[in-house]
């Protein structure tokens, strides 16, 4: 195995980690039982998302082991999609409810969805760059539904950003993770 990519991967796990550490705690949180009145299930669904996400995040840091040449650039490149999905969980776990100012997670969600949606939602854009990164061919082998997953993500963020819609988050919420989780399923559980 590359050297270069072990030395890279630590640091992108390091970071992958404290997004998981965060996500965990706060759905931990939720669990107990003092705070279960104040949880909202569409915040618990997103953490769930998160977590998902970063994961799968995660499994396919290991598509980069082949490269030879790692740069400066590419390092920071890589390192992008880490840095939001914790600056994303940052936003939905800011701690115990109580440090937030906010009487429930629901308030607390409404209030902070901009700052999730826009860090989480950005990811989607970036891993179009990072497949192209990765090759031509790579690229192609993800597929048309690929590129309706990607913009289905982007846009829905960038709504989710912008409306305070209940309906809407309600909706984008689980059909997000379906979405995710069936586009899993079908394209990336086959792919090393």
């Amino acid at each position: 195995m590359n050297d270069a990519f072990n030395y890279i991967a630590v640091l992108v796990s390091i970071v992958i980690g404290l997004t998981v550490t965060r996500v965990l705690s706060g759905l931990s949180e939720m669990i107990q039982a003092a705070n279960r009145p104040r949880i909202y299930w569409v915040h618990v669904l997103w953490h769930i998302t998160l977590l998902f996400n970063t994961m799968v995040a995660w499994w396919l840091l290991y598509r980069w082991r082949g490269l030879a040449d790692w740069t400066l650039f590419l390092f920071i490149w890589v390192m992008i999609g880490p840095v939001l999905q914790y600056l994303a969980a940052a936003v939905l776990v800011p701690g115990e409810l109580e440090s937030t100012g906010s009487p429930d997670w629901r308030d607390y969600y409404y209030k902070n969805r901009r700052g999730f949606f826009i860090a989480f939602g950005l990811i989607a854009p970036l891993d179009i760059a990072d497949t192209l990164l990765k090759g031509w061919q790579h690229f192609l082998a993800q597929g048309p539904h690929y590129l309706v997953f990607i913009g289905f993500w982007a846009i829905g963020c960038l709504i989710a950003a912008l409306t305070s819609n209940e309906r809407f988050h309600k909706s984008w919420a689980v059909a997000f993770i379906s979405g995710q989780v069936i586009f899993t399923i079908i394209n990336l559980l086959h792919l090393v």
